[in-house]
Order: C-alpha cells, then sequence, then structure tokens
C-alpha cells in the first residue's frame, strides 16, 4: 500500500504541474492578445525571449539536483520549497494590472519568466523522482 500511496503522491504533485503547464500552452497567447492587450507580434516574442531563458534555466536546475544531497533526498526540498513562488508566479501571470503598454509588456516578461523559472524549480526536481518510484 505504501508504494501506490507514494505514486499516487507524486502523480497529484506532476497533475499540478501540468494544469499549469497546459494552461500555459493552450490558453496564454490568446490571453496575452485578446485579455491583456498585447499584440501578437510582442506576445510571441516575449514567449521565445523567456523559452530561451528557461532553457539556460532547465539546465541549471538539473545541475543543483544532481548535486544536492539533504536528509529529504535530492529533489524534495526544491519542489517542496518551489511550490509557494510556483504559485504565486502562476496567480501573477494572469493579473491584469492598470499600467501603461509599456509596462504591461514589462510585467508580461518579468511574471511569465519567473513563472517559467518557478516551473523548473518545482518540475525538474519532480521528474527525478520517477526512476525511484519502481524498481522494474
Amino acid at each position: 500500500m505504501n508504494k501506490w500511496k507514494t505514486r499516487i503522491g507524486y502523480g497529484v504533485g506532476d497533475l499540478g504541474c501540468n494544469l499549469v503547464f497546459s494552461t500555459m500552452a493552450s490558453y496564454l497567447l490568446f490571453f496575452y492578445t485578446d485579455v491583456f492587450g498585447i499584440t501578437a507580434a510582442v506576445a510571441g516574442t516575449l514567449m521565445l525571449v523567456t523559452k530561451i531563458i528557461d532553457a539556460f534555466a532547465d539546465t541549471g536546475m538539473g545541475l543543483l539536483v544532481d548535486r544536492t544531497h539533504t536528509k529529504w533526498g535530492q529533489g524534495r526540498p526544491y519542489f517542496l520549497i518551489g511550490a509557494i513562488p510556483f504559485a504565486i508566479f502562476t496567480v501573477l501571470t494572469f493579473i491584469v494590472p492598470d499600467f501603461n503598454m509599456m509596462g504591461k509588456i514589462i510585467w508580461a516578461y518579468v511574471t511569465y519568466c519567473l513563472l517559467n523559472i518557478a516551473y523548473t524549480v518545482v518540475n525538474i526536481p519532480l521528474n527525478t523522482i520517477v526512476p525511484r518510484l519502481t524498481s522494474d
């Protein structure tokens, strides 16, 4: 029973990450253009730039997890602590501030970039658990 409890616990954690990722992948561009009010070119460039930054963050997080050795394990400290900023930046990404256009663009860049980094801090360590869930 304990193995199933662990597997279900992992699945619930990964479900939360996937809900946010699916929302970013399917709804965020619509949100930025039709709700937030920035042009498609700016929104597309924003997504390109933040994904390039995120590629470096993913690599760095993987290296950090590989070098971490705590009593909680390699990944657990990151996704437990990282869940709080992940939730905060998820909400902030979908807030429409009352700024001028440049302020909105800066807000979008900062919140989306920080959301991607928070996603990395939670999801990379969470995925290191997968090989440890089963021996076969």
